[in-house]
């Protein structure tokens, strides 16, 4: 059962999280959507500043992924897929269940690699996963 997807439209690049026998597990854990606004003061003689809306940062989007040998996931595999889309600055498309969350690209994914076997195979990985929006898309093409 897919879970989530972080995807480019091209599924030898999709990051899919999921839980089957078949492929395994690979989930994520508790996410964290951040919306930010800037405002500047403005110095008001013998009195409280007066804030200005200036813009809005770009939403950010914090989840950890877990990639385990031991659920039946290659872990290796799929941190180069995130560090592909990462280091290609790929528009990825990212559904959680069925509800699409708008499109992001990958801002950081730091990985724990908390058991490797003695052939320097990752059996477990944690992946702190960063996306920054992109608010107005050009889909075409």
């Amino acid at each position: 059962m897919t879970v989530g997807t972080l995807s480019t439209g091209n599924e030898d690049e999709d990051v899919v999280f999921e839980v089957s026998r078949e492929y395994g597990t690979k989930t994520y854990g508790t996410m964290t959507w951040t919306a930010t606004a800037n405002y500047t003061s403005h110095k008001v003689h013998g009195n409280t500043g007066a804030p200005e809306w200036t813009s809005n940062d770009n939403d950010t989007l914090s989840f950890e992924a877990i990639f385990s040998a031991w659920l039946g996931v290659n872990p290796s595999k799929e941190i180069l897929k995130m560090r592909n889309l990462l280091a290609t600055r790929k528009l990825c498309n990212l559904i959680i269940g069925t509800v699409p969350l708008g499109y992001w690209y990958v801002q950081s994914c730091p990985v724990e690699m908390e058991h490797i076997d003695p052939s320097g195979n990752i059996l477990h990985a944690k992946m702190k996963i960063k996306l920054v929006a992109e608010p107005y898309p050009n889909l075409e093409g």
